[in-house]
């Protein structure tokens, strides 16, 4: 009696907070990809925590053909929103989890990556530590010299090879 009243109590909490998470998923995540620019018309998250998207022709999209059927940067969007509103929800209680990306913006194309930027410096980067690792400085040299302002005194640009020579 006492595993099975043990196994009940776990599956209860269990089914609660993926309740829980995806409650709070389904607020955050779709205004993440909004402001990202991203094309998605809802997204909705189920108790197993899994999701399905709906995409601009009105379309219902499981997360396994969401995968196939929206492009690259699409895609990386949304994984990217997804994570960033994990990383909010384990931070709640006052300790802002860090952002460690890796070229998270590489298939995106320029509109979209300035717009998650802009996301990344004035909604996370005033909590969170935000580390973006890329290969493209370049690229984001150019979108800085577009936002001066928003990139002034919140992007520190730090050479990973000038650390490699100075060894």
């Amino acid at each position: 009696h006492a595993v099975e009243l043990a196994r009940d109590t776990v599956q209860q909490v269990a089914a609660d907070t993926h309740r829980r998470w995806a409650d709070f998923l389904n607020d955050r995540v779709g205004g993440l990809l909004n402001a990202m620019g991203h094309g998605a018309q809802q997204l909705r998250f189920g108790d197993d925590l899994d999701f399905s998207v709906r995409i601009g022709n009105g379309q219902q999209l499981a997360r396994g053909k969401a995968d196939v059927q929206l492009s690259a940067g699409a895609r990386d969007q949304l994984y990217l929103a997804v994570r960033l509103a994990v990383s909010e929800f384990l931070s709640r209680g006052g300790d802002p989890v860090p952002f460690l990306l890796d070229d998270v913006f590489t298939p995106s194309d320029d509109e979209r990556t300035r717009a998650g930027m802009k996301l990344l410096i004035e909604q996370f980067a005033r909590d969170h530590q935000v580390l973006l690792l890329t290969c493209h400085r370049k690229r984001f040299e150019a979108l800085a010299a577009m936002d001066p302002e928003l990139y002034r005194e919140r992007i520190h640009w730090v050479d990973a090879a000038a650390f490699t020579r100075a060894s």
